[in-house]
């Protein structure tokens, strides 16, 4: 699916011919609405959305770091202090420097947190680990410190011919076409007068609808047959 079906309609929704939804004007919209669809998904813990996973190394005696450049918002961080191996990865908790229990200070953790039980915090673009990779206490593994699961920030949309029809709608926004539709119906009328405000609850009715049934879509587990088998008994068990 193409940008240009979700332009034509929300064109449709808004009783409007193309007037105010070419060009810059409606590739600007649709990366509006497409930054709320999958931020509402994030909300949904729909991990669809687009989740990336990547390991990163570590420098010695270095605990902040800066996220992945394509990251939006960090789902899990997991470190290995001994080996590359998949099993010695352990998952960090998040602290709050801010918020920190009666009688820490968060020098306190920097120095003196477990590697058993590492934390990090979330500041922004970066965010620290507490303890750092150390060389000097002991030998701590660099490669591949990080084992990162992230949400991928949406990819904006960009046209070369300038309305749309050569930009690919990414998964899962392509499952509706008019998804992203009644989302920039929604966007648009909220910046109309009285009655479009008014339009606009109506537009956003019709998709969280479609988000819900979206939902449905994307969490459905696969079914299989269930094939029956017999109890592996001995005799010795009773």
């Amino acid at each position: 699916m193409t940008l240009d079906e979700p332009m034509g309609n929300a064109r449709t929704l808004l009783q409007t011919d193309s007037n105010g939804l070419i060009n810059a004007d409606a590739i600007s919209l649709s990366n509006e609405a497409q930054y709320a669809v999958i931020a509402d998904l994030i909300k949904r813990g729909i991990n669809a959305a687009q989740i990336q996973e990547s390991y990163e190394n570590a420098t010695t005696d270095v605990g902040t770091y800066l996220w992945p450049s394509d990251l939006w918002l960090p789902k899990e961080v997991m470190v290995n202090y001994i080996d590359t191996n998949d099993y010695n990865y352990v998952e960090c908790d998040i602290i709050d420097s801010g918020n920190l229990p009666t009688g820490e200070n968060i020098q306190t953790i920097r120095y003196n947190q477990s590697k058993v039980n590492p934390v990090i915090e979330n500041r922004g673009d970066w965010f620290e680990i507490f303890p750092a990779p150390s060389t000097t206490k002991s030998t701590d593994n660099l490669t591949q410190f990080f084992w990162l699961f992230y949400f991928l920030a949406p990819v904006k949309f960009v046209s070369s011919v300038g309305d749309g029809t050569d930009v690919t709608v990414p998964y899962p926004l392509n499952l509706d076409a008019w998804l992203l539709a009644y989302r920039m119906a929604q966007i648009q009328s909220m910046r109309g007068d009285d009655e479009a405000q008014a339009r606009a609850a109506q537009y956003e009715k019709q998709y969280l609808m479609r988000l819900d049934t979206i939902e449905n879509i994307i969490k459905k587990p696969t079914q299989k047959s269930i094939t029956p088998t017999g109890l592996p008994l001995t005799g010795y068990e009773f």
